[in-house]
């Protein structure tokens, strides 16, 4: 009998240390007031859109006000999200964004094993 077992990628949260957040002060700031949602007739900054971390990078995420909702496309349970928040997302992940009050939020971009040590896992 043969068996296999899989696993989906799935984001972390947890509350973001002094360290973390000290870390994110240098990172690029995204404001969910000027992105193109999926949702139409939706207040500026709130609604759905759909995002895949399957390229090249993993992304981590300071939440410094707002929050939002993560459906991922593996299904499981929502992810909420809170100002406050340290967020991993792995290469892999996949998922719906339902923003709920409008959101700030610090990030880089990580392509290479030597950035990952600037987001202080």
């Amino acid at each position: 009998m043969t068996s296999l077992t899989t696993a989906t990628a799935t984001a972390t949260v947890s509350p973001a240390t002094d360290k973390q957040k000290e870390a994110a002060a240098d990172w690029d700031i995204w404001e969910s007031t000027t992105h193109a949602f999926d949702t139409p007739g939706a207040a500026p900054g709130l609604g759905k859109f759909f995002f895949d971390y399957a390229d090249n990078y993993e992304e981590r995420v300071v939440v410094l006000e707002g929050s939002a909702l993560l459906h991922p496309s593996g299904g499981g349970d929502a992810i909420s999200l809170q100002a406050g928040a340290f967020v991993s997302f792995p290469q892999g992940f996949s998922c719906t964004w339902e923003v709920l009050e409008p959101m700030r939020k610090v990030r880089p971009l990580i392509a290479s094993l030597s950035l990952r040590a600037l987001c202080l896992r």
